[in-house]
Order: C-alpha cells, then sequence, then structure tokens
C-alpha cells in the first residue's frame, strides 16, 4: 500500500512540474508573439505617416544632450527615451504605456534597453544590451521574474530583474512627468 501511495505521489509532482514548464513555455511564446507584433506596429508607423494617424499608437521621445556636446569627464554622452503608448479618444493624459525604449551612449559604449508593458500595466518583458558585452532578456509573469536568458549566473538573474522592474516604473514616472 505504501508503494502505492509513493508511486501516485510521484506521478502528481512529475505531472505538475510538466504542467509548470508547459506553462511557462506557454507564456514566453505570449509574450515573443505580443513583442514582434508591438514591433511590427512600430516599424509600420514610422515608415509611413497615414499608418501613423490610423494607429492607436502614438510615440513621444525624450532626448538628453541633443546637441551632443561633451559632457566633463565622460565625453560624448546622450540618452534617448521613445515611449510608445495607446492613444485613444480625447484622453488628455494618456498613461497605457505599451513599449519604452531607451539608448545610451556613453564615451565608446552603446547601452540598449527596452520595457514591453501588459495592458494593466505591469512590465511583462526586459530587454538589455551593452553593445556586444552582454545581452538580457528576462520574462515576467504577475510581476515576478518567470525567466532569465543570457550570460550571468543566478545572481546576475536576479539583479537584472530587479533593475528591470525598478527602470520600468522609473520610465512609467518619466514618461507621466513628460506629458503633464
Amino acid at each position: 500500500m505504501k508503494h502505492v501511495v509513493v508511486a501516485i505521489s510521484i506521478i502528481l509532482l512529475m505531472t505538475a512540474a510538466i504542467y509548470s514548464q508547459s506553462d511557462k513555455a506557454d507564456r514566453i511564446k505570449e509574450i515573443r508573439e505580443h513583442y514582434e507584433s508591438v514591433k511590427s506596429e512600430i516599424a509600420k508607423i514610422e515608415r509611413s505617416e497615414e499608418a501613423a494617424l490610423q494607429s492607436e499608437l502614438a510615440v513621444n521621445e525624450l532626448v538628453v544632450n541633443k546637441l551632443n556636446k561633451s559632457w566633463p569627464a565622460v565625453g560624448n554622452y546622450s540618452v534617448v527615451y521613445r515611449f510608445y503608448y495607446k492613444q485613444t479618444g480625447e484622453q488628455n493624459y494618456p498613461e497605457t504605456l505599451v513599449l519604452v525604449t531607451k539608448k545610451t551612449v556613453s564615451a565608446a559604449r552603446t547601452y540598449s534597453q527596452e520595457y514591453l508593458f501588459e495592458e494593466s500595466g505591469k512590465l511583462m518583458f526586459y530587454f538589455e544590451a551593452s553593445g556586444s558585452e552582454s545581452e538580457y532578456r528576462i520574462y515576467f509573469k504577475n510581476g515576478k521574474m518567470l525567466e532569465f536568458k543570457g550570460t550571468g549566473d543566478k545572481a546576475v538573474a536576479v539583479a537584472a530583474a530587479a533593475a528591470g522592474d525598478a527602470g520600468a516604473k522609473a520610465v512609467r514616472e518619466i514618461f507621466r512627468q513628460s506629458i503633464e
């Protein structure tokens, strides 16, 4: 009898683990499809003024150091934020961020970051690249890291996820302040 109970317990645990992996893979697939859809829409509106006028996506751009003046102890330095958001109706202050891109050029390095948001405003995907040195992709579910892909160990993954979440809050605040 004990063997039957143990066998059933093992089967139940294996089933739960398989379901969990399937759920994770489905969520990552859903995020990738949403990301590709958003990037496709952005490419379309950036190519065609007519498409931009018909799309519910709008974009604001914030540029730091537009004239590319040299900064002390840094040299060339610039940051460009692009806030892609849904603009529907007569809403004065849109708050439905879809994607934020941030490109930083500092001395001889270029850093890129992307924040993809759910309709609810939660971060669903974070991407960071530092030239050819490192690249991170972090997938989120319900505000928690679901999957980390990139170089480094688990500590790097946890730190990158925390940085992604903190960065998402920061870019939301920059966006909010830029439209008020």
